[in-house]
């Protein structure tokens, strides 16, 4: 009976070991899949905390993006300000007389010039010729007083020709650029 059920238990050990890898295999064919899910619910739960902490963060700093958002619209109403539309481009005749007038330089003539466009701008530009009577630092501090003004021009090019030697007034050609919002931009 020793060797009987020697024999017999000899051959349990491998039937067992036959259903433990099969247990294993069929647990195995179970589990897998799980833990593949798993695994990419880990990867969009950790997307999602991403997502939510941005989130948090935009809420609690809402008040500096406030902040943020009136500092440009502030900048952009100035922007506007300084370049004035297309159709208000008088505003700059009256400009450059006052700015004359300011610093002593008399205007004999104000020319403004066809319209300078590019497609690809938002702008274009109105070249103005001014034809003026000054001393040099008068001439000086209006040339200064139309870069530093209030709307957008830029003196593009200067000519003096010196007066009789007793006449301290000197002849001077000005070509002054001004930007005006393209008509299509501006509302108009």
């Amino acid at each position: 009976m020793n060797a009987n059920a020697a024999a017999s238990s000899g051959r349990k050990i491998p039937v067992m070991v036959a259903v433990l890898a099969g247990a294993i295999v069929v647990l195995a064919a179970l589990t897998v899949p799980q833990v593949w899910t798993f695994v990419s619910m880990s990867k969009n739960i950790a997307e999602k905390k991403k997502t939510l902490a941005a989130v948090e963060d935009g809420i609690r700093n809402i008040e500096t993006y406030r902040r943020e958002a009136n500092a440009l619209d502030a900048a952009y109403n100035d922007f506007l300000r300084r370049i004035p539309a297309q159709r208000d481009f008088t505003a700059y005749l009256e400009l450059l007389s006052q700015l004359a007038g300011k610093n002593g330089v008399k205007i004999v003539a104000i020319e403004p010039q066809p319209v300078v466009e590019d497609p690809a701008l938002f702008y274009v530009k109105i070249p103005v010729f001014i034809d003026a009577g000054a001393g040099y630092h008068q001439l000086g501090a209006f040339i200064n007083d139309i870069e530093f003004s209030e709307k957008c021009m830029k003196v593009e090019a200067v000519k003096i020709e010196a007066g009789a030697d007793a006449v301290p007034v000197h002849a001077a050609f000005l070509r002054v650029i001004t930007v005006c919002l393209r008509e299509a931009d501006s509302g108009g």
